[in-house]
């Protein structure tokens, strides 16, 4: 009974200590409105434009020592002959702009920028190589800054053709690093963009204490590999390419923000890419693993979660295809090689085909991790005959897991909460072998019946499933922490682009 009695004023504690509240935060101001602004002067002849071809604004951000960027000249029409380029960074100009535009930026060091570029523009070329931009860091705060970058195009006409492209720099905080701590297992965090900032995922700790021996540890690090979705698979006439969603796709184009700060801890980013396996022919399979590692290769991500829910065939797309699924898996990690990770959260209908080697392929042995994707459902395809999924051949079991968790309202931890846990738990501790992993669902800022907010699928996960709450067991009790930083009111870390 003190046992007890001390372990309930323990929770208690800790509990007060780490509630789980957000706080709304967009302190970040950028301006969308900038870019490239020609001079007064108007050109005759052809033309010359200058824009960002890797990016949809004119944000440079910069989290570390420095940062680089591309920027390319397009001509209205090809050159009839050699034209000259030369490129400055501008500083006279931020007070014009500021003018003009009702801001109050302050420019960028000139010293700490340099670049590297080709000067020629071939006679028959419409378009310039990169025009590299490298900024330096060095003693600049944190803080927003403008850099006006100046083009001169020299051989188009009588005139010498100039354009300015407005850079906003947004100088960030280095972005912490961090090593994860170990356990027997692995945890995911699904991010939806639309709605979460990635860092979310990194907002969550563990405390732990051993009812029997009284050992405590703090502050564990809990999750291990980050999935950011919505991604899916387009196709038209014949072929297949990967469609980011719109905010996705600004996540990673600002991925020094976003991302660099997760990975920096530790963590593991993975493009998250939902449904159509099934169904691809081989030429479209070579055309997604390519934009698949094109994708993973510019923004610097760890791999592929490619997932299976509720996915629509069409009667007007081609028939399902057993050994689709296989196919693609064997040649992404094949494209990716063994330093990206490739993971695969199934169906029934995905793991049915995934069971049997398909041409050849078992496809597990192609897989680093996967985990049943069926969201609140035990499926353990290893030790229960009547589960729904099926092991995916080749699969080893120590790659497995076999829950994924929702984040739910409170009249379901009031009502449900307990009879789900109690279906679970033993279980787990009955075959730790069939849980290598733990999918958490998607993170919410908050919703109406939702006072627990983020951290609700990790309170379920590990104080009411993986903790010997009765000391059956081994006696471990863990408890969910949120950051400080998330104190406060609902809304931290949601979206603010």
């Amino acid at each position: 009974m003190d046992r007890r009695n001390n372990l309930i004023k323990w929770c208690g504690g800790l509990l007060a200590a780490g509630a789980l509240a957000l706080a709304a935060c967009t302190d970040e101001e950028f301006v969308r409105t900038g870019g490239t602004q020609p001079d007064e002067e108007g050109m005759k002849g052809i033309s010359a434009d200058i824009y960002r071809p890797e990016k949809t604004d004119n944000r440079f951000l910069v989290s570390e020592a420095e940062g680089r960027d591309i920027l390319r000249v397009r001509l209205s029409q090809t050159a009839r002959q050699d034209a000259t380029l030369t490129l400055a960074a501008d500083a006279e100009k931020v007070e014009s702009y500021n003018t003009q535009n009702g801001t109050d930026f302050v420019a960028f060091p000139t010293e700490n920028v340099s670049f590297a570029y080709e000067k020629t523009i071939a006679a028959g070329v419409k378009e310039s190589a990169d025009l590299t931009v490298a900024i330096q860091r060095g003693a600049a705060e944190k803080g927003r800054y403008l850099l006006p970058v100046t083009v001169e195009v020299a051989g188009l006409g009588d005139e010498v053709s100039t354009q300015t492209y407005y850079y906003v720099v947004l100088i960030l905080e280095p972005a912490q690093e961090g090593v994860l701590d170990p356990w027997d297992f692995k945890v995911v965090s699904y991010v939806n963009t639309e709605t979460m900032q990635p860092i979310i995922a990194t907002k969550f700790s563990i405390d732990y204490i051993n009812q029997f021996t009284g050992d405590e540890r703090r502050d564990i690090t809990c999750v291990d590999i980050v999935c950011l979705r919505p991604a899916k698979i387009g196709r038209k006439y014949g072929s297949a390419t990967l469609e980011l969603g719109e905010d996705l796709q600004y996540v990673l184009d600002n991925r020094e923000q976003y991302v660099v700060p997760v990975q920096k801890l530790g963590r593991k980013v993975l493009i998250c890419i939902n449904g159509g396996f099934r169904n691809l022919s081989d030429a479209e399979i070579g055309e997604l693993v390519y934009r698949i590692k094109y994708t993973t290769d510019k923004y610097e991500l760890d791999g592929v979660n490619f997932l299976e829910m509720d996915a629509a065939y069409r009667e007007d797309e081609p028939a399902l295809d057993a050994a689709s699924y296989s196919k693609l898996i064997k040649a992404t990690k094949e494209a990716l090689g063994t330093e990206k990770l490739v993971t695969v959260a199934c169906d029934a209908e995905s793991t049915a085909d995934l069971a049997e080697a398909r041409n050849g392929i078992e496809a597990g042995r192609y897989i680093d991790y996967a985990w049943c994707g069926i969201i609140d459902q035990l499926e353990d395809p290893y030790n229960d005959a009547e589960s729904v999924l099926r092991p995916i051949a080749g699969l080893e079991q120590s790659k497995w897991g076999s829950l994924t968790l929702d984040i739910h309202d409170t009249a379901w931890h009031a009502n449900e909460r307990d009879a789900f846990c109690a279906e679970i738990s033993p279980h787990y501790w009955q075959h730790p072998e069939s849980y290598n992993v733990f999918a958490i669902w998607d993170a919410v800022p908050s919703r109406s019946g939702i006072e627990q907010g983020v951290g609700d699928g990790f309170e379920v996960l590990f104080s009411y499933i993986l903790s010997d709450i009765e000391c059956i067991y081994d006696g471990r009790f863990y408890l969910t922490n949120m950051s400080p930083d998330l104190s406060g009111s609902y809304g931290k870390f949601a979206k603010d682009w």
